[in-house]
């Protein structure tokens, strides 16, 4: 196997912070961290009060099954 080969394969499954999962799949926290606790999305804590991580195949396999965007109505300007 090519050394590019072994560095993308490695680069596939790795943990991923809340922050990161923000920023690679698009999603507010909000929604992250309520898959994280219904079990939508697969993550783990080493200890009590640690950040909890996912796996990046868990965060891609969620996004591809629909996971929201957003929740929140969007605010309307001001009538004038």
């Amino acid at each position: 196997m090519s050394q590019h080969a072994t560095q993308t394969a490695e680069q596939a499954d790795y943990w991923m912070t809340v922050s990161q999962i923000r920023q690679h799949a698009s999603r507010g926290r909000n929604h992250i961290r309520e898959a994280m606790r219904t079990g939508a999305l697969p993550a783990a804590q080493n200890y009590v009060g640690c950040t909890w991580r996912a796996l990046r195949t868990d965060v891609d396999a969620w996004v591809a099954n629909g996971a929201p965007t957003s929740t929140r109505p969007r605010r309307r300007g001001r009538a004038a």
